[in-house]
């Protein structure tokens, strides 16, 4: 009995009777199956079918072959995100200089069109330049008629605002006019009916 018992423990020891999770029991595969019946030979009374059941190491084998497949399949997944993450580092530094070549070219066009109105400016200022004085400097007529026409014309802007200032006041002073002329009427009429009021008073005295 004693040698049986530790026998079962030993069987128990080598043999995978469940995974320790799940309870499920680890068979072994047909082949394996037939091969170890041909080693262990006839199943002997009172002792468990062991062709049934694999080995520890089997187990411990094959759960290391899975969770060698896990790592790899999170290396490739691994792979995939960096590989994403890199074409989307590679999208944002393509916008970044993307954008500065866009600044850079806006800039570059300001500052022609900066030099293009200044040239067109300058020019236009020699032509107008030229353009004065190309009557010469024996010719004195022209240069004091022009400027005998702007002084006539900056009199006559402050004679107009001269007398826009005038018909002002005038408006003003007609204004008070007629109110002192209507205070006048009213005063009249007041002194005539006093005036009236004092003859009957006479009359009836």
């Amino acid at each position: 009995q004693i040698a049986s018992d530790i026998l079962q423990h030993v069987e128990c020891a080598i043999y995978s009777g469940n995974d320790g999770n799940d309870g499920h029991v680890e068979r072994l595969p047909k082949a394996e199956k037939e091969q170890l019946a041909e080693v262990l030979g006839p199943r002997r009374p009172g002792r468990g079918d062991l062709s049934e059941l694999q080995p520890w190491f089997a187990v411990v084998r094959r759960q290391q072959a899975t969770l060698e497949r896990m790592e790899q399949h999170v290396a490739e997944m691994q792979g995939v995100v960096d590989f994403h993450l890199g074409r989307r580092k590679s999208v944002l530094d393509f916008i970044v200089r993307l954008q500065g070549q866009e600044r850079f070219i806006l800039q570059q066009w300001l500052f022609n069109f900066w030099v293009f109105s200044y040239r067109e400016r300058k020019a236009r200022m020699e032509k107008m330049s030229q353009s004065v004085l190309a009557t010469g400097s024996e010719d004195m007529v022209t240069p004091f008629l022009s400027w005998r026409l702007y002084v006539a014309q900056q009199r006559l802007v402050r004679a107009k605002e001269k007398c826009s200032e005038v018909d002002r006041q005038a408006s003003v002073l007609a204004n008070k006019i007629t109110e002192v002329e209507m205070e006048n009427q009213e005063q009249q009429r007041i002194l005539e009916e006093s005036l009236a009021a004092g003859a009957e008073l006479k009359e009836k005295c």
